[in-house]
């Protein structure tokens, strides 16, 4: 781990982030701890962790930082009961916990393109393989946070439409999200736009998908639209197609190519899937 690593708490990022003091990762206590549903109380006997699972002293575990508080990351993911990985490729640190509206839900994500269909070739980057990395990071996160999840594609694989349908059809998932990345013969287009199929619910994951994406990546707001693409037309629940950035366009293809950006990108759908569960 690099110092100063990023921290998602439960889809949200934390600043400051992570940092090595001593003999592992460390985390900023009073940022972190109501994230995770906790506080932090002092007394006479010194500062103690609350939660659901009672109290935890931190006598000797705070380590004064500046003018923050850091405690062991692992000790705070334990005690809050949450899942805890480190993303060597964009120097994340993530942290989720069980969340009741995700409990029990099947979400399908489908990957855009695969296999000889490798979707528009930017100039550093191809879109298949940026799209099975954006699933892949969101499939992690909803599974932290208590939800299943079933690709439409493997690496490598390049399932049609229709094949597509049918995987939704037999996954009977709660709701889908198709994660692909824009492009136009036009190198100036650029930005973030989420399509639907114009029934109310999947309107409604649209646009808090739309919401949470254009407020964390502060990309070009290219909106909500309406589409009559097969996948979104024939299923029968919420559905969603992200169209993160243009790969045709420089700049957005230099953002797409920054994994601490796919993942930020990752968290931002989370959270838009949590405000149309809510």
């Amino acid at each position: 781990m690099v110092d100063g690593a990023e921290l998602i708490i439960n889809g949200r990022h934390i600043f400051p982030g992570v940092r090595r003091l001593g003999e592992g990762p460390f985390v900023p206590l009073q940022q972190a701890v109501p994230r995770l549903g906790g506080r932090v109380a002092f007394s006479d006997r010194g500062p103690r962790l609350i939660g659901l699972g009672g109290e935890l002293p931190l006598e000797g575990e705070i380590i004064r930082d500046g003018d923050l508080d850091y405690v062991p990351l692992l000790l705070v993911a334990k005690f809050f009961r949450a899942g805890c990985y480190w993303d060597q490729s964009s120097n994340t640190w993530v942290l989720g916990q069980e969340n009741p509206l995700l409990r029990g839900k099947s979400i399908l994500l489908d990957p855009g393109h695969g296999g000889q269909d490798r979707g528009f070739e930017g100039r550093h980057s191809l879109e298949e393989q940026l799209n099975m990395d954006l699933a892949r990071r969101l499939q992690r996160l909803i599974e932290l946070g208590g939800g299943f999840t079933l690709l439409t594609r493997l690496e490598g694989e390049g399932p049609s439409t229709q094949e597509r349908i049918e995987t939704a059809r037999c996954f009977q998932p709660f709701l889908l999200v198709s994660l692909h990345h824009n492009s136009s013969f036009d190198p100036q287009d650029q930005g973030t736009e989420v399509l639907h199929n114009g029934r109310w619910q999947s309107l409604r994951l649209a646009r808090c998908i739309h919401g949470e994406l254009v407020g964390e990546l502060a990309t070009y707001d290219r909106g909500v639209k309406e589409v009559n693409h097969g996948l979104l037309r024939e299923l029968p629940v919420p559905a969603a197609w992200v169209e993160l950035v243009f790969l045709s366009n420089p700049g957005d293809e230099a953002l797409a190519r920054q994994p601490s950006f796919r993942q930020r990108a990752a968290a931002a759908i989370y959270r838009g899937i949590l405000a149309a569960l809510s």
